[in-house]
């Protein structure tokens, strides 16, 4: 898309000394917005104060014709606003990004919009932390619609799945500690009732991570991703109850056979290729 440029800032480009900067937009569902501007002093344009951060570096800003994406690497240090807890617990995945370019010495002639997306996969090195700033055209490159397969396809609890969660959700604190990854809680249940299902810590360093559970045997949990903090006693938790997605738990477990996304009634392979023989 062509972009026209605001005649005054057109005659600001023209000038040998050229006073331009980057403004950032980064909105996070459960943090918040926040607004910064790799210029040493905080910029104000109609309602926004871009605060001045050295905290994102973004590498060279290129856009393509046609459907292909245009994704930019953004090397992160963490601030006082963005904390490395806030990216290990993932509160910025896919947070949405705006860039403009703007006239520091006149920031009133045009906040000129030049990338916009949301924060991919990240990576840590260090306080460093780099992550991929996917364009808009990337979700069209995700998978859509439903694969075939005798399990179900919803999340548990979701708005296919309808089954409400309060029941299946109870809270209570790590008890003792193996290896980060396998330790007690106190949340006194069956053996193999939290498998599949999920676990949030609600304190502690790690609090807000949130992960799937592989294992639960005489209440000792067993996650499928390692926290990004070391887990220790004290430490609160939420459990939710984990669901194999086959049609006899969704059928035993939960009444909610009706309502199972999975093609449980769809002919086998052996059903389809079966032919009648002489005794048939």
């Amino acid at each position: 898309m062509v972009k026209t440029l605001p005649a005054q800032l057109f005659d600001e480009l023209r000038k040998p000394v050229v006073g331009l900067c980057l403004c950032w937009r980064i909105t996070s569902a459960t943090k918040g917005t926040f607004y910064f501007t790799n210029h040493d002093r905080a910029i104000t344009r109609d309602t926004y104060t871009f605060d001045p951060s050295g905290a994102f570096t973004p590498s060279a800003v290129s856009q393509k014709e046609g459907l292909a994406v245009d994704n930019l690497s953004i090397m992160s240090i963490v601030s006082d606003s963005i904390t490395e807890k806030d990216l290990m617990t993932g509160r910025f995945d896919d947070a949405e990004v705006q860039i403009w370019l703007c006239c520091w010495k006149n920031p009133a002639i045009s906040l000129l919009p030049i990338k916009r997306g949301n924060l991919g996969e990240l990576t840590s090195q260090g306080l460093k932390f780099e992550t991929e700033m996917r364009g808009l055209l990337e979700y069209f490159q995700r998978p859509m619609g439903r694969v075939m397969n005798l399990r179900c396809g919803w999340n548990f609890g979701d708005g296919d799945c309808q089954v409400a969660l309060g029941p299946y959700t109870h809270t209570g604190e790590v008890v003792s500690n193996s290896d980060d990854r396998t330790f007690e809680v106190d949340l006194a249940q069956a053996d193999g009732y939290f498998k599949y299902g999920t676990l949030e810590f609600t304190s502690g360093d790690n609090d807000g991570f949130k992960t799937e559970v592989i294992d639960y045997v005489g209440d000792v949990v067993t996650l499928i991703e390692l926290p990004p903090f070391p887990v220790v006693a004290a430490d609160t938790v939420t459990g939710i109850r984990g669901c194999d997605k086959t049609l006899p738990t969704c059928r035993d477990s939960f009444s909610n056979v009706v309502r199972h996304g999975g093609f449980w009634w769809w002919p086998r392979e052996t059903e389809l290729t079966n032919t009648p023989d002489s005794k048939g």
